[in-house]
């Protein structure tokens, strides 16, 4: 699974194993082009962004991420800075190994 969140509580990787990719945009895209994608933005206005940045619209999850959730092989995008209002200030992204 592949996983958008704004917000993570950082506990709920606790002893998980993780591999932090840094990459451009159009890897990022490339790399979710075939995704099974689960949104748990939990601000509209982050998601508008995001599906602005990304090109696909991108909606409000109802419930934040926890740890029971995640297995391994899964994938978590995470919006970690302010937004600015022209742009996104930057994004992480973490995959459960």
């Amino acid at each position: 699974m592949f996983y958008i969140t704004d917000s993570l509580d950082l506990r709920a990787l606790e002893g998980a194993q993780l591999t932090m990719l840094v990459t451009n945009l159009e890897a990022l895209k490339e790399l979710m082009r075939n995704e099974d994608i689960e949104s748990r933005v939990t601000r509209s206005i982050n998601a508008k962004a995001l599906s602005d940045l990304l090109g696909f619209e991108i909606k409000t999850g109802l419930k934040p991420l926890k740890k029971d959730e995640l297995k391994k092989g899964d994938q978590v995008l995470v919006l970690i800075a302010k937004l600015l209002p022209d742009r996104i200030s930057a994004y992480l992204l973490l995959a459960l190994m």
